[in-house]
């Protein structure tokens, strides 16, 4: 489903790359074309190394297009969705559907020859995308979302019953701030020293709680070097909101004790539903939604 950022219409989305051939694959070239033929996105050079996953590799490194045998590379893209309307019109009022596929362009390592192979064909979902509220008030919040940082939270997969699921795609960071831009007072070790600790959280649209966590504890002072944290407690204390049709939204690093809500209770847009806090893998006080 597309959403619009900075005022774009984007699709973004994860293609699998993975190599069965018993040589090194050179990846050269990547087009997402329409049913049209016409070509939403041509990536190649720094601009496709940029936008490669690679697990076998350590971060930074720059051979990311070279594909040996039996491994798999993850293409994050983000695809501009081409309509005469501005985003705000639906895309389900431009056209009733629009299929894309990728034309993939490699190299056998020992052959000077290209090769191409087209997959990855699927239909976009053109339903208008749920319509939602703040998640905190007063402020001044910052926003923090690079969908292009190496370890952003669209970069980090997890590998859940045999399936690979990225839960933070369209993760948020949220942050308060001070004029100056300064997220906490004097030297931040304290949790309470950060502006946005304690600030009530708002259910962003009408919705059902869906499930809800609070037993996780919470350190008083900012840890400088991270512990051990195991996978199912890296979220903290949260909220997973069902807004309906599929969406959800989940609430992340909430303040021990402060939920006031339980699953399956309804709640209203604008309603206040939990604290920011400081649990799970957090770096400080934010609000991750």
């Amino acid at each position: 489903m597309p959403v619009v950022i900075s005022g774009k219409r984007l699709l973004q989305y994860e293609l699998h790359l993975t190599n069965f051939a018993s040589k090194d694959l050179a990846l050269k070239r990547i087009e997402v074309v329409d049913s049209a033929g016409a070509v939403l996105a041509d990536l190649k050079d720094s601009e496709l190394i940029g936008i490669i996953g690679r697990f076998d590799h350590a971060l930074g490194t720059t051979d990311k297009l070279l594909i040996p045998p039996g491994v798999r590379a993850l293409v994050y893209l983000s695809v501009p969705i081409w309509t005469c309307e501005p985003p705000t019109v639906p895309l389900g009022m431009v056209r009733s559907s629009i299929e894309l596929r990728h034309r993939i362009e490699y190299q056998v390592s020992g052959n000077s020859e290209r090769a191409s192979v087209e997959g990855g064909a699927f239909t976009v979902n053109t339903q208008p995308p749920v319509s939602t509220g703040p998640p905190l008030r007063g402020g001044p919040w910052i926003a923090a979302y690079n969908a292009s940082w190496e370890r952003g939270h669209r970069r980090v997969p997890y590998a859940i019953q045999g399936s690979v699921h990225i839960p933070g795609r369209f993760a948020i960071d949220w942050g308060k701030v001070d004029k100056s831009g300064k997220f906490f007072r004097g030297d931040g070790s304290n949790v309470r020293d950060w502006y946005g600790y304690g600030a009530e959280v708002l259910a962003v649209a009408d919705g059902v709680v869906a499930a809800t966590r609070d037993d996780v504890p919470e350190s008083e002072t900012i840890l400088k070097t991270p512990q051990p944290i195991k996978l199912e407690d890296a979220a903290g204390n949260y909220i997973a909101l069902d807004l309906g049709n599929s969406h959800y939204a989940f609430y992340e690093h909430l303040k021990p004790g402060s939920i006031r809500v339980k699953p399956n209770e309804h709640v209203r847009r604008g309603s206040v539903i939990g604290l920011l806090g400081y649990t799970g893998e957090s770096t400080g006080p934010h609000l991750l939604l």
